[in-house]
């Protein structure tokens, strides 16, 4: 049975960041959620049920930001992975969400396997990501760049919701510690949960209904939303600005390009007292304006009546169909080169500087990955091993 809202998603939460999205959407919503991970640590901390978790079994209790690890974790538990799904997300689950972080091992390195194995369901599969830090560390950001280039190649997933972390402290710049990602995360799932919430209503003006969400939603490429609030009256000019602009007041990546926009939605709510005095022309004004933005494309609206008697105005916002944020993802390529270079100067000055130790003759460099990943294995095979007690 739908709860107040136009579809009913899923939510499959992949490492870390994505577990705490997941979470948070069965926390506030009761949307239906599962939450997989390569360490115990991190699942053991989410707010769902034990029986959604899923522990792989895979490596040293973790990913240790290795996409490689990620990778495999996921591959080799192929099986495992869409037996979980099909028992815990089949209850009138219309459409899966996948949930990960870019900069993390297990969230960036896993996530295309398991595009592969949410394709199984047969259901339509969009995607919420995070963006690292701009105090993580280099390995995160080259994750980060990896990932999402891996993804700028496959094309039926649609929407891909892109979460700035960056913006968090520049919003929340007086959190504390522990309700740093609480806040991030519920304000994402808040402004997603508020598209679906609305489209499920009537207007006894212009309804932005259950089919304008599932378009814009399947619009392919990236989708950003948002939400503005204007108080008191103001002219048609400053609506229609706001209604652009409002993508950008929540912690969504900026950084996008508006004319790349398949498919909009414009939602506008007021007071009557507001709406018995707009008049029809200013709507208009508004709508054509975003049609000018994007330049082409599909424009789905929405007008609602709310009770009260103040001036207030709410305009929601949605752009999908859009190509990947180019100037966000201009400055993270930026950042990472230029620390990618600073760890290449680091390298070369100790490889052109004398051994210390004398030992060029004895011992060569080990490589970050298939070695170790073949270490990892064999032991992970040995049940009975005592370096794993």
């Amino acid at each position: 049975m739908k709860k107040n809202r136009s579809v009913e998603f899923g939510f499959i939460g992949l490492g870390q960041a994505g577990g705490r999205i997941a979470a948070e959407a069965t926390h506030l919503y009761q949307y239906q959620s599962i939450a997989i991970n390569s360490t115990n640590t991190d699942l053991e901390k989410l707010e769902i049920s034990p029986k959604k978790k899923l522990l792989l079994q895979y490596g040293l209790e973790g990913a240790g930001k290795n996409l490689s690890f990620g990778r495999r974790a996921v591959e080799e538990n192929r099986d495992v992975i869409l037996d979980f799904m099909r028992l815990h997300m089949t209850d009138g689950v219309e459409y899966s969400i996948g949930c990960y972080g870019n900069g993390g091992g297990s969230g960036g390195g896993g996530i295309v396997p398991l595009i592969s194995i949410m394709r199984q369901s047969e259901l339509p599969i969009g995607l919420i990501c995070t963006l690292p830090l701009e105090s993580e560390d280099t390995i995160a950001k080259q994750n980060c760049v990896r990932t999402l280039k891996q993804l700028d190649a496959i094309d039926d997933i649609s929407p891909i919701i892109i979460v700035d972390n960056e913006k968090i402290s520049k919003k929340y710049p007086n959190l504390s510690i522990s309700q740093f990602w609480k806040r991030a995360n519920h304000d994402v799932i808040q402004t997603f949960h508020l598209f679906n919430m609305i489209s499920s209503l009537n207007s006894e003006i212009h309804s932005y209904d259950m089919a304008d969400h599932q378009m814009v939603l399947r619009a392919g490429g990236c989708m950003t939303m948002g939400k503005a609030q204007i108080e008191g009256h103001h002219s048609k000019e400053v609506l229609a600005e706001n209604a652009k602009n409002a993508i950008s007041t929540g912690l969504l990546a900026d950084g996008f390009d508006l004319t790349t926009a398949r498919r909009v939605g414009i939602i506008l709510r007021a007071t009557k007292k507001v709406l018995d005095r707009m008049k029809a022309t200013d709507l208009d004004y508004i709508f054509n304006y975003i049609r000018d933005v994007i330049q082409a494309g599909g424009i789905y609206r929405g007008v609602y009546s709310m009770e009260g008697q103040d001036e207030r105005i709410q305009i929601y916002s949605i752009f999908g169909g859009l190509d990947f944020p180019r100037e966000r993802l201009g400055q993270l390529i930026d950042e990472t080169r230029r620390e990618v270079e600073i760890v290449s100067q680091k390298k070369k000055r100790s490889l052109d500087g004398d051994d210390p130790f004398n030992t060029d003759a004895l011992f060569d460099d080990q490589t970050d990955d298939d070695p170790l990943l073949d270490f990892i294995k064999k032991k992970t095979t040995k049940k009975k091993d005592g370096f794993w007690r």
